[in-house]
């Protein structure tokens, strides 16, 4: 038990450090800092700065999901154990400790880069926006006309539904 609460201990060291770094690199980057004055903004501009802010949410995000799940996994596997010596409870509150910090350095600066995210105006109808949602697709209505039955009826139905279906370059599902 006591190398899955190393194991445990040493995910959260390293996804502490990763977070560290991808802020500290942020802070180098001063993303934090990036300026959205009236003055400055140009699409080319804006753009970058959304791309550079989302990028920076999107990491943040991955690394703070990373810390929780560790250490949700090492409080399981500690509290699986039988009986906790003076050491394992001091290093699950140094570890618990150090994930709280983490998570709450992680947390100020989402909160900062969300609020320079805010400033920035919304994107311009000229430009596209991408979303990875798939949209409905939009079929023109089929006039299909209805066979009666009535044998006379069929040259001319076989005409109407040749001309507006059968003979369109249309794939097979759409046709049925």
């Amino acid at each position: 038990m006591s190398k899955q609460l190393a194991s445990h201990k040493r995910l959260i060291t390293i996804y502490c450090n990763k977070l560290e770094k991808v802020v500290a690199s942020f802070k180098e980057d001063k993303l934090d800092a990036l300026k959205t004055s009236e003055s400055d903004r140009t699409p080319g501009f804006e753009k970058e700065c959304r791309k550079k802010l989302q990028e920076g949410l999107g990491a943040l995000e991955e690394c703070s999901s990373r810390i929780e799940q560790a250490w949700q996994k090492y409080a399981e596997a500690y509290d699986q154990q039988d009986e906790q010596t003076e050491t394992e409870k001091e290093d699950y509150n140094a570890y618990s400790e150090k994930a709280e910090k983490a998570l709450s350095t992680a947390f100020d600066y989402t909160v900062n880069l969300q609020g320079k995210l805010k400033t920035l105006p919304p994107r311009s109808s000229g430009v596209p926006e991408f979303t990875s949602q798939a949209r409905r697709a939009e079929l023109p209505t089929l006039p299909v006309p209805v066979f009666s039955g009535k044998v006379w009826d069929w040259d001319n139905f076989w005409i109407l539904f040749y001309t507006n279906v059968h003979s369109q370059a249309l794939p097979p599902i759409i046709k049925f």
